[in-house]
């Protein structure tokens, strides 16, 4: 076999080669350009939800929300203040109370007394009565009342201090319970309105972070215009490479024709020379425009798979910032609104512990004055009960008077009973003024503190109406939050996934390039055993003339003037820089190029 039989054997194998591998990447390119209008408008429409979230979290709604939630937790502070106040006082009244019913201590400490010596007398009366025999019938009676007397003063005595210390007792127990209940319960709703107010800093901090990703927003949508640009820009290089491949392929192709047609034989050495240079010559080019192409296409493919990457990656930034900015943790996680609606649900109810504290006060007011009121009574039972005991001394010294000298010891005892009656006249007097200090203490306390309790109960109603609709305003916007984040979060994840498979699948540079880099191996043999029989010479350029009529592309030409130098020694240059050259260069494409 001739060694251009040998030639022409390896060249139509490249010759199919190049073909196929040219028109294999038309489907894989078609397949990737008709995504891109999906992965746009797909995008676009994640950087919309990121935009609504942005408007929804900085309008004049979400500024007045700001506004009234500053007014209400101001009010509740204000309330708080005012009902620290009114504890403050009543405490202060009822240990006023407390000191108070201390004094009552002397007091009954007197009645206690008069107890004990009207039982004395009673009984002295009895026996001198009956030393004196009929002329003391009448003391028998005196001694009677004296005794029945006595009993009244020591149950009346017993009633006060009995009401006295359940009133202590029930005071003792209400201003502990009560000072701690208010002390804790201030404390927790102070901690709430801090949070309440830190959730103003958020806020404020929510509406920059939201117009920084209102920014973010539009430059992500604008590199996701210039990366899906660049991916239809790339996508352009199939039609580049189908072009410089059919011309490889026409190159050879009418190489073969010529070597067939070429009646040389090696023994001719003119005749054979100029073939054999022809070979050479036509299949360098022709690998280095097969070499270039490839690194073209590879070129190519992997811009567009960075930037498809790009898009997906810029889409999650967008995605990752809204949620830092709203700070929700996910989709479905919880934000700094729901934190919020709860410090505002939980300062609700502390309010209204703290009302109830406050009417529990008002309720212990008013069984103290109701305590006191029965103190009273039994105090001027008592004072009642030393008017008759003034009268029955009276009516003794009458006796004593007409018994004559045997009724002298009676008289003495009358004259007992009569100053007992007066000794007991200003402890009782002195025991209603402290009660009647009560009295005016807790009276005056009651009705202000009824009237305070009610525009307070009042104030507390209208606030937790208004909390009740800023918290469904929160609850509302929460809820719009959310939906918007998990159709974002979800377009994101299902965007990326998508870009994922799709970038995943493409492989057409690895494949051309592999049945691209066979065909030129077989074309470098042909070369090199060429080059050994012909070496280069300057006509390069001259001989292949004729095929730049047929170049379309700026990287052709080029490719082929470096080569034509190189063989001329016109200047240093190498295929390589003939490639940088042409991947440096403008649009190659001209009005030649089928766009997607």
């Amino acid at each position: 076999m001739t060694i251009l039989a040998q030639w022409r054997n390896r060249i139509l194998p490249a010759i199919d080669t190049i073909k196929r591998a040219a028109g294999s990447t038309e489907d894989e390119f078609l397949r990737i350009g008709a995504r891109m209008q999906e992965f746009y408008a797909r995008s676009q429409e994640n950087s919309g939800l990121a935009s609504q979230l942005v408007v929804l979290l900085s309008d004049d709604d979400y500024h007045v929300l700001i506004d009234e939630l500053k007014r209400i937790t101001g009010e509740m502070g204000e309330y708080l203040e005012v009902s620290r106040l009114q504890n403050t006082e009543i405490c202060s009244s009822l240990e006023q109370v407390m000191d108070l019913l201390e004094t009552v201590s002397r007091p009954l400490a007197a009645f206690h007394k008069m107890d004990k010596t009207l039982r004395m007398l009673g009984i002295s009366t009895k026996i001198e009565s009956a030393r004196l025999g009929e002329l003391g019938n009448g003391f028998t009676t005196l001694a009677l009342d004296v005794e029945k007397l006595s009993c009244l003063v020591r149950e009346k005595t017993d009633c006060i201090r009995g009401q006295r210390e359940l009133l202590v007792g029930l005071l003792v127990k209400h201003l502990k319970a009560g000072k701690e209940s208010k002390l804790l319960q201030n404390e927790e709703a102070r901690s709430m309105l801090n949070s309440a107010t830190t959730s103003f800093d958020a806020l404020v901090q929510l509406n920059a972070s939201c117009s920084d990703c209102g920014e973010l927003a539009g430059q992500v949508s604008s590199q996701v215009s210039s990366a899906i640009g660049e991916v239809v820009s790339s996508l352009q290089i199939h039609d580049m490479m189908r072009q410089q491949m059919e011309h490889v392929t026409e190159a050879l192709e009418l190489l073969v024709i010529d070597m067939d047609n070429s009646t040389a034989t090696e023994s001719e050495d003119v005749r054979f020379a100029a073939v054999a240079g022809q070979a050479g010559d036509v299949c360098e080019l022709q690998v280095a425009q097969l070499r270039n192409a490839i690194e073209e296409l590879n070129v190519s493919v992997n811009t567009i798979i960075d930037n498809l990457r790009a898009i997906g990656n810029q889409q999650s930034l967008l995605s990752g910032e809204v949620m830092n900015a709203t700070g929700n943790k996910g989709a479905s996680g919880n934000s700094f609104f729901t934190e919020f609606r709860t410090v505002l649900s939980g300062l609700g109810i502390v309010l209204r512990k703290c009302a109830d504290t406050d009417r529990q006060f008002f309720a212990t007011l008013g069984k103290v004055a109701g305590a006191i009121n029965e103190i009273s009574g039994f105090v001027s039972s008592i004072e009642n009960i030393s008017a008759e005991i003034n009268l029955i001394a009276l009516n003794a010294q009458i006796r004593a008077a007409h018994t004559g000298p045997e009724g002298v010891a009676l008289g003495v005892l009358a004259e007992g009973i009569k100053s007992l009656s007066q000794d007991a006249v200003p402890q009782a007097d002195a025991l209603l003024q402290t009660l009647s200090g009560i009295s005016e203490l807790t009276d005056a306390l009651v009705k202000k503190a009824e009237s305070e309790l009610t525009a307070l109960g009042e104030r507390l109603v209208g606030m937790e109406a208004e909390v009740d609709g800023i918290v469904t305003s929160i609850e509302h916007m929460n809820e719009t939050v959310s939906r918007l984040l998990g159709d974002l979060v979800s377009g994101v994840d299902g965007l990326n996934a998508d870009i994922a498979q799709l970038t995943s699948g493409i492989t057409v540079h690895e494949s051309v390039g592999n049945l691209a880099r066979s065909a030129a191996s077989g074309l470098e043999e042909v070369v090199n055993q060429a080059r050994e029989l012909v070496p280069a010479t300057d006509e390069f350029h001259r001989n292949l003339l004729h095929m730049t009529a047929s170049y379309t592309m700026q990287s052709e030409r080029r490719i082929h003037e470096a080569l034509a130098r190189r063989h001329s020694g016109a200047a240093e240059g190498s295929v390589e820089e003939a490639l940088e050259s042409a991947e440096s260069s403008g649009s190659e494409f001209g009005d030649n190029v089928d766009l997607f």
